[in-house]
């Protein structure tokens, strides 16, 4: 169970004896998940979370029948309420919720985040050995509000990342925040600016000795790339690593590093790639249409079976290309944060925390289209299907925008 965990939460290989790991774990939680009880005796009541009893999960039932060590009975307990505790804070809706995308996006997450911000590691442990499924309970919610806070500060400090004084921007950044936290802060850096990025403590004197963390696309080995210059060093992941400099005054050597080893790679690959495994719309260059979404539902049935992805297993890429003209787009979510884009056949593509950015542009090119001819818009997206009602029906999550479209 915890080594499954481990191999996703370490950004391990999905591959081999680890895809056995992970599917093994996947399956054991899923033993401990129950269903949230309704309110009303209907498939349509509405869902109480906390009105859920972990004692009633399959795996909890078999193990009580059986005398078992209790700090071992305690660790699947825990491992229950804390699939309670995310299902009251609504990350898990029902036993499809709980895959390698629960561990990853969410409880993985939550469980690195006290040394992300410094806070005490005691209720990751708790959780799972303390006496009481209600002090257990608690700390679930205490690492799941410890998370939280996480978000918002990864919020604060990338903004004064983006706004502050950057003299080695766009490779090399300087941050204030706790040191825990400059990977993540790099893996957002890198998402905005499409290539490699450290992020570092700011240095007083070119003497000092500076350290932060690299975050780099499948594309570039940060770590071959330093190993020939004196001074510079990392280790870790070849994507995902810790950074070393000996000297301050060796950073710009550090930008150049990097700088050269992007543009060398990018030349390699060239710029005419297309982004998708697959690429669906009304233009010449795609392989199938979007106005019958029918045939979709038996690809995104086999690409579920291929389950589960990550690292070194990636989940296939999906490009869709779609016509401003007929476009209807709607922004959702309790802030409105969210937006929903719905193409003249029927295809739902959602767009998390979007709204303030894209809303206003999107609508301009649907008002556009209708006066006058112009390209579809294209974007990397995960195909799904959406149960609603007993109404299943194919939808798109939008990862990003390809540049230059439309």
């Amino acid at each position: 169970m915890f080594a499954g965990l481990g191999t996703v939460s370490d950004v391990m290989p999905v591959l081999y004896e680890n895809r056995k790991l992970v599917r093994d774990s996947l399956s054991i939680a899923r033993l401990l998940y129950v269903p949230a009880p309704r309110t009303l005796p209907t498939p349509w009541g509405r869902p109480d979370p906390d009105g859920i009893d972990v004692e009633k999960s399959t795996l909890l039932q078999l193990l009580r029948v059986e005398p078992h060590h209790p700090v071992f009975l305690r660790a699947f307990e825990g491992f229950a309420l804390l699939l309670k505790a995310f299902a009251q804070t609504g990350k898990i809706r029902d036993i499809d919720s709980i895959d390698e995308g629960f561990y990853g996006f969410y409880l993985a997450p939550a469980m690195n985040s006290p040394r992300r911000i410094g806070a005490e590691l005691e209720p990751c442990f708790a959780m799972f050995t303390a006496s009481g499924a209600d002090t257990m309970l608690q700390n679930v919610h205490a690492v799941i509000r410890g998370n939280e806070r996480r978000k918002e500060l990864v919020a604060q400090h990338m903004q004064e990342l983006i706004d502050g004084d950057q003299p080695l921007a766009p490779w090399v950044y300087f941050s204030d925040a706790y040191a825990g936290m400059y990977g993540l802060l790099a893996n957002r850096m890198m998402e905005l600016n499409g290539h490699a990025v450290v992020v570092v403590n700011r240095p007083s004197g070119p003497g000092d000795y500076v350290s932060g963390s690299g975050r780099a696309p499948d594309w570039l080995d940060i770590i071959t790339s330093l190993e020939p210059r004196d001074g510079l060093m990392a280790i870790g992941h070849q994507q995902a690593c810790g950074v070393r400099i000996e000297r301050a005054e060796l950073l710009d050597s550090l930008v150049t590093v990097l700088s050269d080893a992007t543009r060398v790679t990018m030349l390699g690959v060239g710029q005419d790639v297309v982004q998708g495994d697959l690429v669906l719309g009304p233009d010449a260059d795609c392989d199938a249409g979007l106005d019958d979404l029918q045939p979709l539902f038996e690809l995104v049935r086999r690409i579920e079976s291929l389950k589960p992805f990550g690292h070194g297993f990636a989940e296939p890429v999906v490009q869709i290309a779609i016509e401003p003209l007929g476009l209807r787009v709607d922004r959702i979510g309790s802030e409105k944060q969210h937006l929903r884009l719905v193409t003249r056949s029927g295809l739902s593509c959602l767009w998390w925390n979007a709204a303030e950015d894209q809303y206003d542009e999107l609508n301009r090119l649907v008002a556009q289209a209708s006066r006058t001819e112009i390209g579809t818009l294209r974007f990397t997206a995960k195909l799904q299907l959406n149960t609603f009602r007993d109404d299943t029906r194919v939808q798109a999550v939008i990862s990003e925008q390809i540049a230059g479209s439309a």
